[in-house]
């Protein structure tokens, strides 16, 4: 049986300051985590531990906090655990505002699994009001108890969607979303929008006015799997949000562009509610001078012809990169890079990116860097999915949206990150992208990884690509003008 210790009293020389090492819990468990350091202190009601600031841990991973020490300054007692209790991993960090964040978890799953969100640091024993998110094999749930009494879970669900359980030995991330503002608990998997959501609740709804007072203080998270081996595999993949999730348009607008009415749909956002990283790409792109056509020399016709026309040098080069990989003709873009590669993005932190009609990308991520695109001629297409998963087809997208000339859009290292982009136009598309990492992005990932789609029965699987060049702009732009002007020099002399 699971059992949980707590303090039987406090006695008064165990300053909330002291510094000590929590031990290897009581109950024999295959845990494999680091010991950490922490600053302590007690609730004087209940005799519960909670752990201080985890800026002060020497260890900001997953805790498993089944006790403390055995010293003579405590005296340790076992409670049983409810039925249908999972044991709880409690972790350190607690989300920045009471009540409101969201906690985003990379985990390999291998059976069921909850999420335990308490207003202090310790565990429940399945006896204490929490709020849990249980994740099954096909099913999902709220639950107001960690323990298996049907009479706890949450009943009035507001939106529910298939697929709901766990992915079974893949890599996946979940989320668990609150919001105090509207007293309302969501999850999801893949990345943190709202159009992601797989299961909500309205806690505001009548019935439910207790929850929706008491989910005002919760602060800390436990992760309780089913099996006690997966607790290892996710030490370090937790993500603290300070926001619940919602759904930020793709699409960019100036401020002085922006109408009541946008503001009310939320059919764009303005620059100023981008990440940090995105605010800066965007006024690198943006600018009214970043346009291809100049004076008498219409760029964007001389690409066109150069791309669509057999023999010529973007034909030819879209031509060669398909034999070299073996995939499609239409499969293939150019990507013509402006200087050099600076450390701070995968690959030269601007492209231009030229869409022959009907080419296509594959499906892709960006090194969970910071990007912002901007249309320069021309419409394309992105398709955006919840993640890179070779098991699911092009079609299980979750948005789409069309982007046309001088119009911008963004990606980040948590929402639109992983699209499809196509030109379903007879006329060429050029767009100018940007890229950077994230100030906390300590690991620089130079690849896209993409989704090699299977032949032959043989089942799809994800590679990285390294973001080469094709051209660099100078050259490009001089050649792709010779061979405009001699294309015009000889319809001239038809004539």
């Amino acid at each position: 049986m699971s059992t949980t210790r707590h303090l039987s009293y406090f006695k008064p020389h165990f300053k909330a300051s002291k510094e000590f090492e929590l031990s290897t819990p009581v109950v024999p468990a295959p845990h494999k985590f680091k010991r950490i350091a922490a600053p302590v202190s007690a609730s004087p009601a209940t005799g519960h531990i909670s752990l201080g600031d985890s800026n002060k841990s020497t260890f900001a991973g997953i805790v498993p906090v089944h006790g403390i020490e055995e010293s003579e300054k405590t005296e340790i007692i076992e409670t049983p655990a409810a039925a249908g209790y999972y044991d709880e991993h409690l972790l350190t960090k607690p989300l920045p505002i009471k009540g409101q964040g969201t906690f985003g978890l990379q985990y390999v799953a291998t059976g069921p699994f909850r999420l335990v969100v308490n207003s202090e640091c310790h565990h429940s024993s399945g006896n204490e009001d929490v709020l849990v998110l249980e994740v099954g094999n096909d099913t999902a749930c709220f639950r107001t108890r960690n323990n298996s009494d049907p009479a706890n879970i949450l009943k009035k669900v507001t939106l529910a969607k298939p697929d709901l359980g766990f992915e079974a030995g893949l890599k996946t991330r979940y989320w668990f979303s609150i919001d105090k503002g509207n007293k309302i608990l969501r999850y999801g998997k893949g990345y943190q929008t709202t159009s992601l959501t797989l299961l909500e609740v309205n806690l505001g709804i009548e019935g439910s006015t207790p929850w929706a007072e008491w989910m005002n203080e919760v602060k800390f998270l436990a992760v309780a799997p089913s099996k006690d081996e997966d607790v290892v595999q996710f030490a370090d993949d937790l993500d603290l949000w300070p926001f619940a999730v919602d759904e930020m348009s793709p699409v960019v607008v100036h401020n002085d562009k922006v109408t009541l009415e946008q503001l009310e749909d939320g059919s764009v956002t303005v620059v100023e509610n981008l990440p940090p990283a995105c605010q800066q790409l965007y006024a690198n792109v943006t600018g009214k001078a970043i346009q291809l056509d100049e004076g008498d020399f219409e760029f964007s016709k001389a690409i066109h012809h150069s791309v669509t026309t057999e023999g010529c040098i973007g034909w030819n080069k879209l031509k060669a990169k398909a034999e070299a990989s073996g995939h499609p003709f239409e499969a293939q873009y150019l990507r013509v890079t402006l200087g050099l590669n600076r450390g701070n993005s995968p690959g030269s932190p601007f492209v231009m990116e030229v869409w022959p009609p009907h080419h296509y990308s594959s499906v892709h991520s960006h090194s969970n860097a910071f990007a912002v695109i901007k249309v320069l001629h021309g419409t394309i297409n992105s398709y955006y999915y919840a993640d890179l998963d070779p098991t699911k087809e092009e079609s299980q997208y979750y948005r789409q949206m069309e982007f046309h000339k001088d119009e911008v859009t963004w990606l980040s290292d948590r929402q639109l990150q992983t699209h499809q982009l196509r030109n379903e136009t007879a006329e060429t598309c050029v767009t100018i992208q940007c890229y950077q990492y994230g100030d906390h992005d300590h690991t620089h990932y130079e690849y896209f990884d993409y989704i090699e789609e299977g032949e032959d029965g043989h089942p799809s699987t994800v590679k990285a690509f390294a973001p080469t060049s094709d051209w660099g702009f100078s050259d490009f732009k001089k050649k792709v003008k010779e061979e405009w002007e001699k294309y015009q020099k000889e319809e001239r002399e038809k004539v």
